[in-house]
C-alpha cells in the first residue's frame, strides 16, 4: 500500500540531490528491491548475502519470532535469484570484521566503475 508512495519520494529525493550536487553519491536500503524488480533504477546493485541458519540465528538472537521470520522469508525472492541479479554480493555469513573489508572492497570497485552515467539524469 506504501510502496507507490515511497518509491515516488525516493525518485524525487533522488532527482533532487543529482541536481544540487552533481556526480553526488547515494546508497539506499531497499527491501524488496529484487522482488519489486527494481534493480534497473540503480547504478549498481549490491546485495548482503546470508545463508539461513545463520539469520535465524541472529534473529531469534534480536528477539524475533520464529512465526515472523517464516512469513519475511515466505515474501523474499530465493538470494540465488537476487545474487544473480547483483553487481557485487557481500557474504555476512562471517564476523562484523569480514563484512567490513568486503563492504570497503564493494566501495573502492564502485568508485573504480565512473564510466556508467549515473541514471538519475537518465530517467528525468
Amino acid at each position: 500500500l506504501t510502496h507507490p508512495y515511497i518509491l515516488r519520494r525516493m525518485r524525487e529525493e533522488i532527482r533532487r540531490i543529482g541536481q544540487r550536487k552533481r556526480g553526488a553519491e547515494i546508497v539506499i536500503e531497499l527491501p524488496l528491491l529484487h522482488e519489486k524488480r527494481l534493480g534497473k533504477m540503480f547504478d549498481h546493485v549490491v546485495t548482503v548475502s546470508c545463508r539461513r541458519p545463520i539469520q535465524r540465528k541472529r534473529w531469534v538472537k534480536r528477539g524475533g519470532s520464529s512465526e515472523e521470520l517464516k512469513r519475511r522469508m515466505a515474501a523474499q525472492l530465493p538470494l540465488s535469484y537476487k545474487e544473480r541479479q547483483s553487481d557485487f554480493i557481500i557474504d555476512n555469513n562471517g564476523s562484523v570484521r569480514e563484512t567490513h573489508a568486503q563492504v570497503v572492497a564493494v566501495w573502492k570497485a564502485i568508485h573504480r566503475d565512473q564510466r556508467k552515467e549515473p541514471r538519475w539524469q537518465i530517467k528525468k
